[in-house]
């Protein structure tokens, strides 16, 4: 289950505390588990998804190909004759996508897609676009069941968190919004699911899709009564308000909020999302860590293998929206990112 960089630190920020009456008033015995729905039998719709309060998550045979190709590409996985051309192609393709921008951009696109004329639009204009249209049809009638069945029950794992924290999720969802200056959109918001993740490129912050079989689902060793604690349930919401809230950033409909269009407007589009996606790491894991104190974000822990300065800064400075100006933030924020990149750049 690689989906991101090793390593051992812990969050150390200065986390906003959330007003524990607020949440446990909402729950405990009185939220039920939702009923699990079974997997499919027969080769599914081309695109299954969920809709459970503020997200929607949607697994498509268009992105699963999509992330198995770059997995393979990355990993030299032998996935046999009909799809050796695919992976040769990612392989070149991604040769240089240390921080995985073409793999997330062409994520992005696939995962809107619900035939198989949009997938083939998506990936037009990449390296590897024919050489995915001809591994589809084949990857569809002899693998996406299968892999389909294993992203359907990590589907039908989130859709009982949610349904047991209830109010708690939708709580903790606003309150890492409001702290990054989003105002949460109406309908909910689309994370794009796979049943595995490729490897994160060495410089990447985050996988490309929430992976079922990744460890935002691996349950704490000590976990005996059921299927989920409450340290389970805290690392499944941090993944979920990651994939979501760095998602916005991808909307043309401009919902990431202020201090991503001030860090975009301070850095340039390819950092400004950059240190947006490492804010949003930073300050979801805040969030969640102070609803459950023992809880430690996969995503953040990773993104330390890469950015560990930056997030050092971030833990002495962030404290939300409501503490300081975003657009003040983001100038602080901006000059020390140019500081360390600068400092890293002349190292190299």
């Amino acid at each position: 289950m690689v989906d991101g960089h090793t390593m051992r630190h812990g969050i150390r920020a200065s986390t906003t505390t959330l007003v524990a009456s607020a949440i446990a008033a909402f729950c405990g015995a009185s939220c039920a588990a939702r009923p699990a729905r079974p997997p499919p039998r027969d080769p599914p719709a081309r695109a299954l998804s969920v809709t459970d309060g503020r997200v929607s998550l949607r697994a498509t045979a268009y992105v699963e190909l999509h992330a198995w190709l770059a997995a393979a590409a990355r990993t030299g996985e032998d996935l046999g004759p009909a799809l050796e051309p695919a992976r040769r192609a990612y392989a070149r393709s991604l040769r240089d996508d240390d921080d995985d921008a073409v793999l997330r951009r062409t994520t992005r696109a696939l995962s809107v897609c619900s035939d198989d004329r949009c997938a083939s639009a998506a990936v037009a204009g990449e390296g590897f676009g024919s050489a995915y249209d001809r591994a589809l049809p084949p990857f569809v009638a002899r693998t996406w069941l299968e892999r389909a069945t294993a992203a359907w029950i990590g589907l039908e794992a989130t859709r009982g968190v949610l349904g047991e924290l209830g109010p708690v999720a939708d709580a903790l969802f606003l309150r890492a919004a409001s702290d990054l200056g989003v105002a949460w959109p109406e309908e909910p918001v689309a994370i794009a699911v796979v049943s595995e993740a490729p490897p994160v490129g060495t410089a990447a912050l985050a996988p490309i899709a929430l992976a079922t079989r990744g460890r935002c689902f691996a349950r704490a060793p000590s976990v005996a009564r059921r299927p989920y604690a409450r340290v389970d349930h805290a690392r499944v919401l941090d993944c979920l308000l990651v994939h979501a809230l760095v998602g916005l950033a991808g909307d043309e409909r401009g919902r990431a909020g202020p201090l991503f269009d001030a860090l975009a407007l301070e850095l340039g589009a390819r950092d400004g999302e950059r240190a947006w996606t490492l804010a949003v790491l930073h300050a979801v894991a805040a969030v969640v860590t102070g609803w459950e104190p023992a809880h430690r974000s996969v995503y953040r822990r990773s993104a330390e293998a890469v950015e560990l300065p930056m997030l050092a800064w971030l833990a002495a400075e962030w404290r939300g929206a409501g503490a300081e100006p975003l657009a003040a933030f983001a100038s602080r924020y901006a000059a020390r990112w140019r500081e360390v990149h600068a400092a890293r750049d002349e190292g190299e």
